[in-house]
């Protein structure tokens, strides 16, 4: 994909954990490249991803827009609620 921006963060609270992933390109625009999600199974999760402590809960995805000089960039995002 060439020039990446990718921004991962986690933020707490009262016994449950949310983990927001960003991804995206900022050497496409959107009239170069479309991010969809797939609508069947949008994360797949592996089975080799151990987390003893949690439980995912739910996965909500979705997608947001980046203006600048030269266009609009798309980028996709993922949230994960554990407990």
């Amino acid at each position: 994909m060439g020039s990446e921006k990718i921004c991962i963060s986690l933020t707490r609270r009262i016994e449950k954990q949310h983990f927001f992933h960003f991804f995206g390109t900022v050497s496409k625009t959107t009239r170069e490249l479309l991010l969809e999600w797939n609508k069947e199974n949008p994360v797949d999760l592996s089975s080799d991803l151990k987390m003893p402590q949690f439980t995912v809960k739910k996965v909500v995805t979705g997608h947001c827009e980046e203006s600048s000089l030269i266009g609009m960039y798309a980028f996709g995002h993922e949230k994960l609620s554990l407990e």
